[in-house]
Formats: C-alpha cells, structure tokens, sequence
C-alpha cells in the first residue's frame, strides 16, 4: 500500500494500515499505536515513538486521508485543523488520542523509508528563508556554525537572531529625507520627534522626489530646485525657455538641469532620472529588502506591515512619501520592542487615522443624529487585537455548551469603543517635514471637547472611566482600551498564528500557537526576553527556534509548509544574484507589481491585507479544512506572470522600453520602467556562478542550496542536469538557464 509520489515528490514512505474500528487485528510488536473503541469514539493509543518521523491518518473511506496525529521528535501532537485532545496513559509512558469520528474507519501509519540529514549550509538557507528577503551565497557562508562538522543546533540560529538584532535599524524615512529636500534638518537627537527624522545629506543630493506645498520636486527637467532642472537657474533667476527652443517639454519646459545632465552623462539621454512620484516609497522599500544589513528587522516589519494594514487604496495623498515611510517605521523601530508600542502608535497615527476614518472624529451629538465613526473601534477589535471568535490558547476554538464557537464582541461593543476614539484631530503643521495639505506625519493631536468623556463599558463586563475632562483624560481613555485589548486572553494566540504564517507555515500546530502565544504572554522564550507581555524578540524566537519551524523531519509532513509569498520570491532571486543598479541616482526600481502578480510594497487592496489568514483554496488543501493564505492571490493569472518576472530577472535585471522582434536580447519592460529607451538599468551578478559553470554537478548543489535550501528532488535534480546538457549552454548563460528553470520548481515555490 503505497502513498502517490505526487504527495511529497521527495520522499518515499512505510505505510502501516489497519481497519481497527470494525474489525480488532492485532499489531505487530514494533507497532507504536493501536485503536481501541470508547462508546462512540475512537481512542488512539500513541505508544512510545519507534521512528523519527511518524503521522497517523484517518479515513472513513480508504480514499481521503486526514493526518489526525504525528510524531517528528519524539514527541506526538495533533495535527492542525484536528487538535483533538491527547491525555496521558494512567501508570504508562504512552499517550491517548481521543477521535470523535463515530465506531467507522481506518487509521494507518506512514513514515518515511529514510531521512536524509540536510548539510549545514542547506539549513542556514531554509533558516535565511524564512528570516529575510532571502539569503545570499555571503551570508549562508558567514552563518554561525555552518562550517562546524557538526549539524547546526539551535545555538547558531539564535546566535544569528542576536547579531541581527544589535544591527542599526534601516529606517526607510531616514533614507528618503537624506537624499530629498536640502532643507531639511537633523531633529532625530530632539526628544519631540522619532529618530529618523534625520537631516539632508549634502553629499548625495536630491535623488528622491518631494513636495513642499502643493509644489513638486520631481528629479527631473521639471524640478524647482535652482539648477537642477529648466526653472531655475542656480542662482535662482528664473530660465526664459524661449532660449531653448527645440529642447522643451511637452509643458513647454527646457529640459536641462542638472538631473538631465546626470541622466545624459551616465547613461546617454535625459530619461534615466524620471519616475511616478508615488512610487518614491515603493524604491525605498525596494532598497530595504535588497540591501539592508538589518534584514530579520525588514522582514518582521514587512509582517507587521500585513497585519496593521493601511494601503494606497482607501488612503489620500498617494503622491506624498514622508508620511507612508515614517508609518512603516514604526514596524521597523519596534521590530524588536513591544507589541504594545506598536498598537499604541498606530492608533495615534494620523496615517491610519485617515485610513480607517478616526481622526477627526466626535462624540455624539443627539441634536443632530450624529455619532462617532466605528470602523476602527471594529478593526482595532477584529484585526489588529482578538479576533472574532474566543479563543483557547493553543489558538483553537472555544465552543459554548452547544459545541458553538462563542464571539468575542458584538455591535454594541463596537458602539461602546467607537466613543473612546473621539477627539482626535490631526497634527497641526509645522516645518522639517514634508507638507501637503497637512500633517500626516507627528501623532494626532487631542482635541478634548470632541470627545465622549462618558464611562465605556468593557468586554468583560469592567468599566473604563470617567476620566478628567481634559486632554490626559482623553489620553488615559484611549490607552486604557488598548491595554484592554493587548491583555484579552485572545490576543497572544491570535498574534502569535499571524506571526507563524507570515513567517514559517500556514498550518501551525495547537503545540506551535501555545509556545509563541506563551513566549507574548510571558516576555520569555527559553529564558530569552524582557519579561514583559508582548515582548517581540521572544515572541520571534518562538517562532523561529521552536521545533516545528527547526525541524527538517517536516518536510516529509505533506501539510507542513506554505507557499512563498509573490514579493519575497521576487526579492529572493534579485538577492542571489545581486542586482545593483546602473541608474544615475542608483534606484531600484520593480513597477507594477501589483498588476503582475498582485502584491506590491504598501499595495494592500484593503485593511484585510492581500489575503485572509483563513483562506482556504478549492481541492485537496481546501478538503482538508487547511489554510493557504498566499493562494488567495495565486491564479493562473499572476502565477505566470510572476514566473516571467523571475526569469526575466535572471536573464535580463530590470530593462525599460518596449522588445525590439529583431533583438533576441530585448524583452520589454514588464518588471521595471516601460516608457524609457533603455537597457541594463538594474542587473545581476553571475561571476560566482560562471566560475563554477564547467561543472554541472557543483553549478546544481550551488543553485539548489540558494534558491531552494537543498531541497530539489532527486527527480528534479535529474531533470535539471538533462535539460543543461541538452542546452549546450555554459558560462553565465548557463547559470542563467538553470536558475530560471529551478525558480519554477516546487522547492522554489513553497517552505517546508
């Protein structure tokens, strides 16, 4: 009795079955479980493990199997969506597993026939995966205890956590203000501003674009600034464009400046240095991904980023940078703070104000039959905290006396806590930062006579209030609904299954949700942590060094795993292969994202992300009540279009202009500017790869163990080699083949 290969195409099984519950066979003496019948349930006896890897199934039919219960160290858990209760055996070291599946069915065992050890560098790679925009050949080189002739233990990852976390943050507000407006200034050392509110930085110039007013400072032709574009001349007296007739722009500008002269200088034409103004944030985040040092920080911001959702869509002022660049530092100063702080701050940010409608909100007036705005009373509560439903702490269902789940707030919950968030307007204006028709940049302001000062009855029945009918009253009333939220018994398991998908696997575990909810709950992770509720290194360490994210006997585990999200595939392989940009001002720059493959950088088509952690596609995953979050946006559509990204990547970096037929060189621009006559904008670096290109076998392990953690199956491996040999391909044009045929594979494609 065989498992199909297409189940887990790199492993091969034992398979044990027994129809149990109708008919007793015994079982063989190095069995380890046994099914007995209790009244109308199944009792299934997990005696002491005999293999590393071992997963129980259950079918009514011997057609469907559903993996009920499995063992991976040792250890027996349940399987996630089945977290049926496993209870110590009375005077035994076994354990029973209680089904309530009726007295019909059949259970089997599976386990691998081997396992294979990973090499230490095909750990830290699949590590790396998960912890950044995705590793370089560098970096695994350089992880801690990968040349040790022993497997890495968990000492080298959190060694590798550690030495991340003492990295300076990559603020993306920072970044932006040193090469935008000259006159900004350095306010980060003032205690009344955040620490990227860094000043200009002479040396680089104006390389970003920028509003000061409703002005434009685009880095082109058209800027105001005195001698960088056809305005101004660098002292400041205005340019007659009729003395540059023949070289005007459509709006009758002389295209000449300095930024024209940088263009033409580097690369031959005026082009290279224009872009949309709204897309200056989504180049900052490009840079990010791709180069900061500090990428486990990135890489937790940019959860972060999924969970407090605010996006172009539903926002105003899509055109300014500063205020989408300094709400995303806050998931970046606080990466590896306190989740309370991060709450707190995006409450009182008038970015997310705007977003979900509660700035400028006031109390009710009955006179006029107005109330206060609930939408973020009811995000605050549904997304951002507990949920919907209540939860146990292991992140399964509680359920009433009538086996119902039980909802954790109502409409007149809602209706209470849209009062507490009254009277908050936004910032008044002020220099050192970038205006357009307001500040959205410094936290709102309190405006006490619009807020509803009444008591607010809480979730468990308390009461909030009264407070001082003043501006700390109003303070105390908001903060004290959060410290509400933050400390319901929901929010740790209800953060911690957010984390875990974002990070590791889509289908945690109940034993997985309850350490990372303990780790929140706690401040403590194996004694690492402040202490403190909400603590987000141990909450991440939980994640990242718990055995279900460490161990590789999971990959034989055919629901362990999840699909890669679209974005980070894309930033994996630009990684790899060190794409560096050849512009003037050295951008980065990946347009249309999200009319490829739909995800881009602050793209979120709504406050519920670019998919539900609760989705479920149609088939095999969706009949196995498992969640695939990444699928939702997954079709034939943008799955073809994000291959063809990929490979256009590889093989050409990011190149503008439409294909020339003639030129088999030339494709267009589907990944980068469409609009621009040029070529070799952004490329990569194959030079490692061509040195070692003569020889396939090496060429293969390199690529399998950056791209795909080691992973490749032997078949695909096989498959791999023929197709290179067949190609008569070498050089880079050889890697360059192979990588874009490995980034189609599965082991590219998912985690395990």
């Amino acid at each position: 009795f065989f498992v199909p290969t297409s189940m887990k195409p790199f492993c091969a099984w034992r398979v044990y079955w027994l129809p149990l519950l109708l008919c007793s066979a015994p079982l063989a003496a190095e069995e380890s479980y046994a099914v007995t019948l209790q009244g109308a349930e199944a009792q299934v006896l997990l005696k002491d493990t005999i293999e590393p890897m071992e997963i129980i199934e259950f079918s009514s039919d011997l057609q469907e199997w559903v993996p009920v219960a499995r063992n991976y160290a040792g250890v027996w858990e349940t399987s996630f969506p089945h977290a049926y209760p496993i209870t110590g055996v009375a005077d035994s070291t076994d354990q029973a597993l209680a089904m309530p599946r009726g007295a019909a069915g059949f259970y089997r065992k599976r386990a691998p026939a081997s396992l294979v050890a990973p090499s230490n560098a095909a750990l830290a790679a699949r590590f790396l995966q998960q912890t950044t925009f995705g590793p370089r050949r560098s970096e695994i080189e350089a992880f801690p205890g990968v040349a040790a002739a022993s497997a890495l233990d968990l000492a080298s990852y959190e060694a590798w956590i550690d030495q991340q976390i003492a990295l300076s943050p990559f603020y993306h507000r920072a970044y932006w203000r040193q090469r935008s407006d000259p006159a900004f200034v350095d306010q980060s050392a003032n205690s009344n501003y955040l620490p990227n509110e860094v000043g200009h930085d002479t040396a680089l110039g104006h390389r970003f674009a920028f509003y000061r007013g409703q002005t434009q400072y685009k880095t082109d032709w058209n800027c105001p600034l005195p001698g960088h574009g056809g305005l101004f001349a660098a002292d400041g007296s205005p340019i007659d464009a009729a003395e540059h007739a023949g070289n005007l722009a459509w709006n009758g500008v002389p295209k000449i400046g300095s930024h024209a002269q940088d263009s033409t200088a580097h690369s031959g034409h005026i082009w290279n240095v224009t872009y949309p103004m709204q897309d200056t944030k989504k180049i900052v985040w490009y840079e990010a991904a791709l180069h900061a040092p500090d990428q486990l920080r990135q890489r937790i911001a940019w959860a972060l980023s999924q969970y407090f959702v605010v996006g172009v869509e539903g926002s105003n002022q899509p055109e300014t940078t500063e205020r989408w660049l300094n709400y995303y530092d806050i998931f970046v100063r606080h990466a590896f703070g306190n989740f309370r702080d991060v709450l707190s701050e995006v409450t009182w940010s008038p970015h997310m104000g705007y977003y979900l409608s509660h700035i400028e909100n006031r109390k009710a007036d009955v006179t006029k039959g107005t109330f206060p705005d609930e939408n973020y009373a009811r995000e605050v509560m549904q997304l951002f905290t507990i949920g919907l439903w209540e939860l146990n702490e292991d992140g399964t269902l509680q359920l009433d006396a009538e086996g119902k789940a039980i909802p954790t707030y109502d409409n007149d919950d809602i209706f209470e806590f849209a009062k507490v968030f009254t009277g908050l307007r936004r910032p008044r204006d002020r220099g050192n930062i970038e205006i357009f028709f307001g500040n959205y940049v410094d936290p709102m302001r309190i405006q006490a006579g619009w807020h509803d000062f009444s008591p607010k009855t809480l979730l468990d029945g308390s009461q909030l209030g009264p407070f001082s009918s003043n501006a700390q009253g109003v303070r105390n009333d908001v903060e004290g609904l959060l410290d509400h939220l933050f400390n319901h018994a929901n929010t740790p398991p209800f953060f911690a299954r957010f984390l875990i998908q974002r990070i590791t696997i889509s289908n945690p575990s109940p034993v997985y949700i309850e350490a990372v909810a303990q780790a929140f709950k706690t401040g403590y992770y194996q004694g690492s942590g402040t202490g403190q509720r909400g603590d987000m290194v141990a909450t991440i360490k939980a994640v990242l060094l718990h055995p279900e994210a460490r161990s590789h006997h999971l990959a034989y585990d055919p629901n362990h795993g999840k699909l890669r999200e679209p974005l980070i595939r894309l930033m994996h392989v630009a990684r790899a292969f060190g794409l560096e940009s050849r512009r003037p001002y050295e951008w980065i720059y990946f347009e249309g994202l999200k009319d490829l493959f739909l995800q881009g950088p602050y793209e979120a088509p709504s406050v519920f992300n670019f998919y539900r952690p609760d989705y479920s596609p149609n088939g095999v995953i969706g009949q196995q009540q498992l969640t695939a979050p990444e699928f939702q946006i997954h079709n034939d559509v943008s799955s073809l279009h994000l291959a063809n990204a990929l490979s256009t990547v590889i093989h050409h970096g990011i190149s503008g202009g439409d294909a020339d037929p003639s030129d088999p060189n030339s494709v267009p621009g589907n990944i980068g500017q469409k609009v621009n006559p040029y070529q070799d904008a952004v490329i990569g670096d194959y030079a490692y790869e061509a040195s070692i290109s003569h020889d396939t076998t090496a060429l293969l392990e390199h690529l399998n163990t950056l791209l795909c953690a080691g992973r490749l199956s032997s078949v695909n491996l096989q498959t791999l080699a023929t197709a290179i040999d067949a190609s008569n391909r070498s050089g880079v044009d050889k890697a360059k083949y192979l990588a874009g045929l490995i980034t189609l594979t599965p082991e590219f494609n998912t985690l395990y």
